[in-house]
């Protein structure tokens, strides 16, 4: 609602802003915990786990929106 009232969104743009914003955190957080030697086994464990959530994420928000 706020993309299609204070933004304006055509439904495409609203569509791809949403599941842009559905998507799984990228490979920042495994690279500096790589970088300060600290947590890397759990910074990539969150990686994985976020990818495989943000499967079922973006499929349901490509259902939802018009």
């Amino acid at each position: 609602m706020l993309g299609t009232w204070v933004f304006a969104l055509e439904p495409p743009a609203l569509r791809s802003a949403v599941v842009t914003a559905a998507m799984a955190p990228g490979v920042n957080a495994y690279v500096f915990a790589n970088l300060y030697g600290v947590a890397k086994r759990v910074a990539a464990s969150t990686v994985l786990v976020a990818t495989g959530l943000s499967i079922v994420t973006v499929w349901l928000w490509l259902h939802l929106l018009p």
